[in-house]
């Protein structure tokens, strides 16, 4: 589990509620009072860290006391992430047995970008969906043959 914590600007709305701008991913959300707003931030979070692991984009750095670009209060919120609870995660050793290759050959996969996946402690989680991409892709069994010149 790794805990990822980030900064927020929640702005009290006109209408009522809040406006939670999240800077460091350039998204917002909103919620009707101060814990809603803060739970919101917090689903926000997850989403934007899974997503961009997902893709295998590199998680922006996180920036502290910064100042209030809209008038409203700046709070760090932390969210604890176990991506192996995800359904778009599964193991490497999961990987293995459904692609039908041994576990070096997807570190291999992965190391070539040709997997998709994130290390978590002691933990490599592959992404379903480059697990299934790879699996729908017309592979010939064996090892690949090496051109001779």
């Amino acid at each position: 589990m790794t805990r990822y914590t980030y900064e927020f600007e929640f702005v009290e709305d006109e209408e009522g509620g809040y406006i939670v701008h999240f800077y460091d991913f350039d998204t917002a959300t909103e919620g009707d009072d101060m814990p809603d707003a803060i739970n919101m931030a917090v689903d926000l979070l997850r989403l934007k860290v899974e997503e961009y692991i997902l893709k295998g984009k590199q998680l922006p750095t996180p920036r502290f006391n910064r100042k209030s670009k809209k008038g409203g209060r700046i709070v760090a919120v932390s969210s604890d992430l176990d991506l192996r609870e995800s359904e778009n995660f599964i193991t490497a050793k999961e990987a293995a047995r459904t692609l039908k290759v041994s576990a070096p050959r997807v570190s291999h996969l992965l190391r070539d970008g040709i997997l998709h996946g994130y290390r978590e402690g002691g933990n490599t989680l592959i992404t379903v969906e480059s697990v299934n991409a790879y699996n729908a892709r017309h592979r010939v069994p064996g090892r690949p043959r090496v051109a001779v010149g």
